[in-house]
């Protein structure tokens, strides 16, 4: 586990880090399968403005729902197995094939298919900025007061239990990035590369050397 705190020792590393990521770094977690996020699940979203109510929800549904599909399919060739059998290709066989084929292609496109939408983490002089289509986030650097490396299934565990937790995640195993804020835990998803990367600049930018240059700069 890796962790940075608040303070670190002045040295000429948060120098040449500061250098290098003077200018604006934007990442970007791409979006992922993701059936909560179908129409069904976003509806879910709406009406009940929690996100972790509605995932709950949408799952005890999608599970009373395929159990629904299943009974009604029993239930369908029971009563028309006769009639289908002595006619493979009549009316009552067409309609029923048509019916069953119809049933799962309905729900599998209102309550399965969807995408969690792609994230964005741009990291500019003064905060971080977390966008996911209609959630946006901005984190000062002097308001994050540690950076953990934790792993996805801790986070599943634990801090995705709370409701005080920030989701930025989209990847559902390797390591992830916890930063602890004033506002709350913030757990971002990124790519090892990329998160090596805003760990590198946010040990710059949260370094007093930094703080010291900026200062003098101003």
């Amino acid at each position: 586990m890796r962790l940075l705190l608040l303070h670190r020792s002045f040295s000429p590393y948060s120098l040449t880090q500061s250098a290098r990521y003077a200018l604006r770094t934007t990442f970007t977690i791409p979006r992922r399968f993701h059936p909560a996020y179908s129409l069904l699940g976003r509806w879910m979203r709406q009406w009940l403005d929690d996100e972790r109510r509605a995932e709950a929800l949408f799952i005890i549904v999608l599970s009373l729902l395929a159990l629904a599909l299943l009974l009604a399919q029993y239930l369908a060739w029971a009563l028309l197995q006769p009639a289908i059998e002595a006619a493979p290709e009549g009316s009552t066989a067409i309609a029923f094939w048509i019916g069953q084929v119809g049933a799962v292609v309905l729900v599998v496109g209102f309550c399965v298919i969807g995408f969690e939408p792609a994230i964005t983490v741009t990291a500019d002089e003064h905060a971080l900025h977390l966008q996911q289509k209609g959630t946006t986030l901005a984190l000062p650097y002097d308001a994050i007061e540690a950076v953990d490396t934790i792993t996805a299934l801790r986070y599943h565990r634990h801090w995705r239990c709370y409701a005080a937790t920030h989701d930025f995640v989209n990847r559902p195993d390797g390591d992830l990035l916890l930063l602890r804020t004033d506002e709350g835990p913030v757990v971002l998803g990124l790519a090892p590369d990329d998160r090596e990367a805003l760990l590198d600049h946010l040990d710059a930018r949260r370094s007093p050397s930094f703080a010291l240059q900026t200062a003098s700069a101003a």
